[in-house]
C-alpha cells in the first residue's frame, strides 16, 4: 500500500499517486481515506439517483463512469473505489482520482469547495476562481515563479472557519504558459496519458502545508481589452461570483447541500473582498498579473 496526505487527510492507496505528499510511517488502520480497486457492480449504481449520463449521486455516494478510463465509487467521505477499463492508464486514473473524486469526497466530509487556485500572501490566502481556461493555474504558476507558495490548485477547500485547506502540491499548466514562464516541461508528467498539452508541475518547497485565513477572492474573466481589476462589487455580486464558481455543483446539489452552499456563499460574500480581473482573452498576460494583484491588495488594505 501507498500512504499520502491531501487536504489534511491521511490517505491509504493501492495505486501510486506521486502527485501527493507522502505520509511517513502511514498505516491503513490510521487512514482517513482508502483508495482501492474494486469490482463495481451495475446494481450498486442503480440504487442511486442519476443526475447525468454517467453520474449517479445521493447523500453518501457518488458513482462516476468515465468511458474507456474507469468507474469510480466515492462513499461516505471515507473510500474511493475504482475499476479500470481495459487498456486505460494510471495517469488517466489519477487525473480523475485527484479531481472529481477527491472533490466529491471532500463534499461528503462537509467542506465548501470552489473551482479555483489559492496562493499564500503573507499570513493569509488569495483565491482565484474562474471557468476552465480562465487562467487560474497559470496565475498560480506565475506567483510561484515570483517566490510565493501555493495552497491548492483547481479544487479549493474552505473550512467552516473560513480557512483555506492545503490541497495537492502541484499545479496543472499548459505548454504555452510553461514557455512564457520559462518552465522546462521535458521532465514533467503529463496530466493525462497521450496528452502533451497539460503538465503536472510539482510545487516542492513552494507548497504551503498549513491552513490559512481567506484574504480575498479574484474572479478571472478573459475578455477583450486591457487588464483591469474591479473592486466595487456589492454583496449580491460577490455572492453571485461564489455561486458561479462552486466546484462540481451538480454533485453538491444532488447530495442535498444546496442550502449549505448558499449559507457559505453568503458568509464569505459578507466578510471577504471579492474582485473581478478582466484580462485579454488572446494575449498572455500571466507575468504581470501577480504584481497587479499585490498592488490591488495593498490599495484595498490602505483604504480599509
Amino acid at each position: 500500500m501507498n500512504y499520502y496526505i491531501a487536504y489534511e487527510l491521511y490517505v491509504c492507496s493501492d495505486v501510486e499517486i506521486p502527485e501527493l505528499s507522502p505520509w511517513l510511517n502511514g498505516s491503513e488502520e490510521e487512514a482517513d481515506v482508502l483508495i482501492c480497486e474494486a469490482d463495481i457492480q451495475k446494481d450498486q449504481k442503480e440504487a442511486i439517483s442519476q443526475v447525468g449520463p454517467f453520474l449517479y449521486v445521493d447523500t453518501n455516494n457518488v458513482f462516476l463512469e468515465v468511458p474507456d478510463i474507469a468507474q469510480f465509487w466515492v462513499e461516505s467521505g471515507r473510500r474511493i473505489a475504482y475499476q479500470m477499463s481495459e487498456g486505460s492508464s494510471e495517469e488517466d486514473l489519477r487525473a480523475f482520482l485527484l479531481g472529481s473524486c477527491i472533490g466529491a469526497l471532500l463534499m461528503q466530509r462537509g467542506l465548501f469547495l470552489l473551482h479555483g487556485s489559492s496562493i499564500q500572501i503573507g499570513e493569509g490566502c488569495v483565491v482565484c476562481v474562474g471557468h476552465s481556461t480562465a487562467g487560474k493555474s497559470s496565475l498560480a504558476a506565475a506567483f510561484m515563479q515570483d517566490g510565493y507558495s501555493i495552497v491548492s490548485d483547481d479544487v479549493c477547500a474552505i473550512s467552516a472557519e473560513g480557512e483555506v485547506i492545503p490541497g495537492i502540491p502541484r499545479i496543472k499548466i499548459n505548454q504555452d504558459i510553461a514557455q512564457s514562464l520559462k518552465i522546462n516541461t521535458d521532465t514533467l508528467r503529463t496530466v493525462r496519458a497521450n496528452c502533451d498539452g497539460k503538465f503536472s508541475l510539482p510545487l516542492d518547497k513552494q507548497f504551503s502545508s498549513k491552513r490559512l485565513p481567506l484574504l480575498a477572492i479574484y474572479e478571472m474573466l478573459p475578455e477583450v481589452g486591457e487588464v483591469t481589476i474591479y473592486n466595487d462589487l456589492n454583496t449580491f455580486e460577490c455572492f453571485s461570483v461564489l455561486q458561479k464558481h462552486l466546484y462540481r455543483p451538480r454533485y453538491s446539489k444532488a447530495m442535498g447541500k444546496a442550502q449549505f452552499n448558499l449559507q457559505h456563499c453568503g458568509q464569505i460574500a459578507a466578510s471577504t473582498r471579492v474582485s473581478r480581473i478582466h484580462r485579454p482573452r488572446f494575449q498572455l498576460t500571466v507575468k504581470e498579473l501577480p504584481t497587479l494583484i499585490l498592488q490591488n491588495l495593498h490599495q484595498l488594505n490602505e483604504a480599509s
